[in-house]
């Protein structure tokens, strides 16, 4: 399996894409936000799918952003060109998947955070394991969120729960995060 994101399809069509253990946990990198675009476009682009199953690898499904770099971006003064090459990815998957005909499902195994939280809320529905989290992260970083998180959360939870869940760093864990509508089931482990 690749460190970054690896691709197995299944016999009646549904693609399972796994965000491998750098890009689960830091996949946000220039090479890791590439490799997740890659491999989600072409299964919306494969004529023999109809669904896709996105899922991350040990205790994440996918956090985002490598803060470090983050950090360093920000010290260095090139932090603008960083998220404007992120998101120069990220933001058109995001429009592509919720545009798609095909059916796309978080398998929430982990922690989805930042624009591994926009991912997931981009997804039709969300399924949460439950070792499941969802932390947008943002404002501990002194930043605005991205990854269609401010679009998409509102029209899930309502406009007051999204600003507080995103203005007070609140972490859901899966029956919050069901209780207020941000996933649609909340399975064990196992399933």
């Amino acid at each position: 399996m690749s460190d970054l994101v690896s691709r197995s399809d299944t016999e009646d069509g549904i693609a399972i894409i796994k965000f491998g253990t750098i890009a689960a946990s830091r996949g946000f990198s220039t090479e890791g936000m590439e490799a997740i675009s890659r491999s989600i476009n072409s299964a919306l682009d494969d004529s023999n799918i109809s669904g896709i199953v996105l899922t991350g690898s040990e205790s994440m499904f996918c956090a985002g952003a490598d803060v470090e770099s983050f950090q360093d971006a920000i010290a260095n003064k090139k932090i603008v060109e960083m998220v404007e090459g992120l998101t120069d990815v990220l933001h058109p998957l995001l429009v592509k998947m919720r545009r798609s005909s095909k059916i796309c499902v978080a398998a929430i195994n982990g922690a989805a955070a930042g624009g591994g939280l926009g991912i997931a809320l981009a997804c039709d529905y969300r399924i949460c394991g439950e070792n499941g989290l969802l932390v947008s992260g943002f404002a501990s970083l002194g930043l605005s969120p991205d990854g269609g998180t401010t679009w998409l959360l509102p029209r899930l939870v309502g406009d007051q729960i999204a600003r507080r869940f995103i203005l007070d760093n609140e972490r859901w864990k899966p029956e919050v995060a069901l209780v207020n509508g941000a996933v649609d089931e909340v399975v064990s482990n196992e399933e």
